[in-house]
């Protein structure tokens, strides 16, 4: 099964009311055309990951969180109100600890090869980004073209997509 069926009635989440769509041309990734998070690990590298996800856990009124699907736990020490995170930000933070497992020689705290916690958290993160990129299913449009210098048909992934507006989501 790929999916639960686990039924809940729908709740809207607090950050629905700033989603704004946006169109947007992501980086290809490769050669020339790499984005701010690529590369080999270094301190800017870093930085750039952590400020994706540096406003993950907020606080959010005990009003709001009575609308929650599911539970979540008071502040202590900050009547009234209660802790919670948007899942992008645990994605993102998924998806930097398995950039993190690619190097295992830079952050040895995230070598898989030996096991236990490190191994269980990556295959955890997978799993959280699968159900994710299943979820959200981008519907975008690859498309395939000649490449002379390949002299073969290859994917073209510099290709508009409808994106949630990031930036307003953060804000």
């Amino acid at each position: 099964m790929l999916f639960s069926n686990h039924s809940i009635e729908f709740c809207e989440a607090p950050a629905d009311a700033v989603v704004e769509k946006i169109i947007r041309v992501y980086p290809v990734g490769f050669s020339h055309d790499l984005s701010e998070f690529q590369g080999p690990p270094s301190p800017p590298v870093d930085d750039a990951w952590d400020k994706l996800y540096q406003h993950g856990i907020s606080r959010i009124p005990k009003n709001a969180g009575a609308l929650l699907p599911n539970r979540t736990s008071p502040i202590p020490g900050d009547p009234g109100y209660y802790i919670a995170e948007l899942d992008v930000y645990h994605q993102l933070h998924c998806l930097n600890t398995i950039r993190k497992a690619l190097h295992p020689v830079y952050y040895p705290d995230w070598d898989i090869t030996k096991g236990g916690y490190p191994r269980e958290h990556v295959s955890h993160c997978l799993e959280c980004i699968r159900h994710s990129i299943m979820c959200h299913s981008d519907t975008s449009v690859v498309v395939w073209q000649w490449n002379t210098a390949l002299n073969q048909t290859s994917p073209n992934t510099s290709i508009p997509h409808t994106c949630r507006n990031f930036d307003r989501i953060q804000e």
